[in-house]
C-alpha cells in the first residue's frame, strides 16, 4: 500500500508542476513584448507546414483571447478601447505623480471618440490584423474574426473622418503584462 500511494502522490506533484509551468508560459505569452515574435512564428509555421505544439496552440489562443476585444462588434470594441486608453492615462498620471517619465504617446487627460478611433485604427492595422491573419492560416475558425476586424476598421475610419484636420496622435500603448 504505502509505496504505491507515494508513487501516485509524486506523480500528482509532477503533473501539477508541469501544468503550472504550462499555464505560466501561456499567460506570459499575452505580454505584448512577445507579440511580433508570435506573429512571425505563426506565419513561418504556416508557410512551412510545420506542426504546431500544444503549448503553442495554448499560447496563441490565450493571446487571441486577450486581444479579442478588437474583433467583436464595434460598439463593444469601442467601449473596451476607451477602457484601455483610460487605463493608460491613469497609469501615466500615476507615473507623473511618482516623478517617473511619461511616454510621449500617452495623454494625461481623457481621450475623445476621434482619438480613440484613430488609435484603434493603428492598433488594428499594426497589431491585430497581422496576428489574426497569421493565426487564421493555422486555425481556420479564426477566419471569422477577420471580417470583424475590417468592419471595425470601417467604423473607426468613419469616426476619424470628421477629425482629419486635427493633428494625428499615436496609439495607446498595448497593455503590458501585469504581475500579480
Amino acid at each position: 500500500g504505502r509505496p504505491r500511494r507515494r508513487n501516485v502522490r509524486s506523480r500528482h506533484v509532477a503533473v501539477r508542476a508541469q501544468a503550472r509551468k504550462l499555464i505560466i508560459k501561456a499567460i506570459l505569452a499575452t505580454d505584448m513584448t512577445h507579440h511580433n515574435d508570435m506573429v512571425k512564428d505563426l506565419a513561418d509555421r504556416a508557410a512551412e507546414s510545420k506542426p504546431v505544439e500544444a503549448v503553442d496552440v495554448l499560447q496563441t489562443f490565450l493571446h487571441l483571447a486577450d486581444l479579442g476585444n478588437c474583433v467583436v462588434e464595434w460598439g463593444l470594441s469601442k467601449r473596451w478601447a476607451f477602457r484601455v486608453c483610460e487605463e493608460a492615462t491613469a497609469q501615466a498620471n500615476r507615473e507623473k505623480e511618482l516623478g517617473l517619465p511619461v511616454p510621449p504617446h500617452v495623454k494625461l487627460s481623457a481621450y475623445n471618440d476621434h482619438e480613440v478611433a484613430a488609435r484603434q485604427l493603428i492598433f488594428l492595422d499594426g497589431w491585430i490584423r497581422p496576428l489574426f491573419k497569421a493565426a487564421a492560416i493555422l486555425f481556420p475558425t479564426v477566419k471569422s474574426r477577420l471580417d470583424a476586424i475590417e468592419a471595425n476598421r470601417a467604423a473607426c475610419e468613419a469616426e476619424v473622418q470628421p477629425a482629419r484636420l486635427e493633428p494625428a496622435l499615436p496609439p495607446c500603448p498595448p497593455r503590458a503584462h501585469r504581475e500579480g
